[in-house]
C-alpha cells in the first residue's frame, strides 16, 4: 500500500480500537465529520472498503489492519511513548487524575477506558496491545505481560452525612435495617472477596439491596443523597469525602474484607521511560 500521513493511520487505527467512528472522534478529539471525510478520503485513495458494519460496530479488513501495522511500527520506532490508554476502575482513575494534576508532565497524555468485565478479553486488550496499562483484579498468567500486587485495603461503610438514623456509630442492626446499594466489578473478583467467608455469607446474603450497578459514582451519588448505604474501599474513601457529603464507618464485625487490585501492562512496554515514570507514579499514590 502507498504511505500515508501520520494522522490518517491514528484515524485508522482509533477506529479498529473504538469499533465506531465516533468513539474515536471523542477520543482522539476530533469532530465526527473530520473522522468521516478522513475515512471517506482514504476509501478513494485505496480504492478498499477497510471497514464494513456489523452490529457490534464497524469491522476491519485486511487492508486496514495492514495500515494499523505501520502505524504502530512508526509509534514504536519514535522513541519514548507519550500517549497511554489506561483501563481501570473510576476510584483509580480519580486517584491518578487528582495526583496528575499536581505534577508537570504535560508532554504525557492518558487516556482512561472503562475496564471490560471479563478476564479474557482484558488479556485479549494487552496482548494486541489496544490498551497499554490494566488497572484491576488478578488476570491469569501470560508470558508477555508482566503482572503484580498493586493495591490492597480493608473495605468501609459508607452513608450519606444527613441520613436520618446512623449519626456517630454504626452497628449491625443499621447494616441489616437500611437498604444497600451494591458497585459490581468483574464477576472474578467479586467471587474472590467471598471466597474464604463461609461463616460470614449470611451477613451479605441477608442485607436488603436497593439496586446494583458497574457504575460508582452513580452509586455514591445515591448513597449521598438517601439512606441507603454501601461498601467501598477505604483508601478511596478521602477523596469521595471531598467530592460528596459522606462519611464512612469500620464494619461492625470482625471481618478480613480486602480489596485488591494488580497492575499489568505489556513487556514491550517496560523499557520506555514514561512507563517506569508511570508505575512509580501508581505506586506512590498508596
Amino acid at each position: 500500500m502507498n504511505n500515508y500521513n501520520l494522522s490518517t493511520l491514528k484515524i485508522v487505527n482509533g477506529i479498529i480500537e473504538h469499533k465506531t467512528a465516533q468513539k474515536a472522534a471523542s477520543v482522539l478529539g476530533m469532530s465526527n465529520s473530520s473522522i468521516s471525510y478522513a475515512l471517506k478520503k482514504l476509501r478513494h485513495e485505496t480504492g478498499k472498503q477497510l471497514f464494513t458494519r456489523s452490529k457490534h460496530g464497524l469491522v476491519p479488513d485486511k487492508n486496514a489492519l495492514e495500515l494499523q501495522k505501520i502505524y504502530k511500527e512508526i509509534q514504536a520506532l519514535s522513541g519514548n511513548r507519550r500517549e497511554f490508554i489506561i483501563t481501570t476502575y473510576p476510584p483509580v482513575e480519580l486517584l491518578i487524575g487528582l495526583h496528575m494534576q499536581t505534577l508537570s508532565h504535560e508532554d504525557l497524555l492518558l487516556q482512561f477506558q472503562e475496564i471490560p468485565g471479563s478476564a479474557e478479553q482484558r488479556l485479549k486488550n494487552l496482548r494486541h496491545r489496544s490498551v497499554d496499562i490494566d488497572i484491576g483484579s488478578q488476570l491469569p498468567m501470560d508470558s508477555s505481560i508482566i503482572r503484580y500486587p498493586y493495591l490492597v485495603s480493608d473495605m468501609r461503610v459508607m452513608v450519606s452525612k444527613n441520613h436520618s438514623t446512623i449519626q456517630d456509630t454504626f452497628t449491625s442492626r443499621h447494616w441489616y435495617e437500611n437498604q444497600h446499594v451494591i458497585w459490581l466489578r468483574d464477576d472474578d473478583e467479586i467471587s474472590n472477596l467471598l471466597e474464604e467467608m463461609e461463616k460470614e455469607r449470611a451477613i451479605f446474603e441477608n442485607r436488603k439491596v436497593a439496586c446494583e450497578s458497574t457504575s460508582l459514582p452513580a452509586m455514591i451519588y445515591l448513597c449521598a443523597y438517601s439512606d441507603n448505604i454501601m461498601l467501598l474501599p477505604e483508601v478511596f474513601v478521602p477523596s469521595f469525602e471531598k467530592i460528596f457529603p459522606v462519611k464512612s464507618f469500620k464494619m461492625p464485625w470482625d471481618i478480613n474484607l480486602k480489596f485488591e487490585f494488580y497492575i499489568h501492562y505489556h513487556r514491550e512496554i517496560n523499557k520506555d521511560p514514561n512507563t517506569e515514570f508511570l508505575i512509580r507514579l501508581f505506586d506512590g499514590l498508596v
